[in-house]
């Protein structure tokens, strides 16, 4: 048997389709794994709701059993997006700091001396902008700590507003 039951191992011993060993090993697995023991609630006041409804159903059947069922609603997943914002923001950071380091021409030549010609890049609007930031006289290592705050910052802000 693998780690929980299917929902087609916990229909048959519901429905009593099971040899006597195996449905004692199933049951024994209930006692224990209580993803599957709530699995198993669930599907039993389902058949109890089936069992006691009249052949011809009534309109709100649906939301009847539904509602007995008192099921948790998923919880969205957004770490995904997180996942994917905090990975680009990493990203830019880290080519933030090693230009810093190593300098911009050294990128520029780099990409200059790749030689391949579908690669045929202006790096004009690239010197437009660092020649901004140089008249800004901006001092980088306060920018980029100051970026480090503001992430951190939404960080903690976002599992805090999680937690409530």
């Amino acid at each position: 048997m693998s780690k929980h039951l299917t929902e087609w191992d916990i229909q048959v011993l519901l429905d009593g389709n099971l040899p006597a060993a195996v449905a004692r090993v199933f049951r024994e697995h209930l006692q224990q794994c209580n993803p599957c023991r709530k699995q198993f609630e669930q599907y039993t006041q389902v058949y109890q709701a089936l069992n006691t409804e009249p052949e011809s159903l009534p309109e709100n059947f649906t939301d009847r059993v539904v509602s007995a069922l008192h099921l948790e609603s998923p919880k969205k997943d957004s770490f995904f997006n997180k996942e994917i914002l905090l990975t680009g923001i990493f990203a830019l950071l880290g080519l933030g700091i090693s230009l810093y380091f190593t300098g911009v021409d050294f990128l520029l030549s780099f990409f200059r001396n790749m030689k391949l010609p579908h690669l045929n890049v202006e790096f004009t609007a690239l010197k437009q902008i660092l020649g901004l930031w140089n008249a800004l006289h901006l001092d980088l290592p306060v920018v980029l700590a100051g970026i480090v705050l503001l992430i951190l910052v939404a960080v903690a802000d976002s599992v805090i507003f999680q937690r409530h």
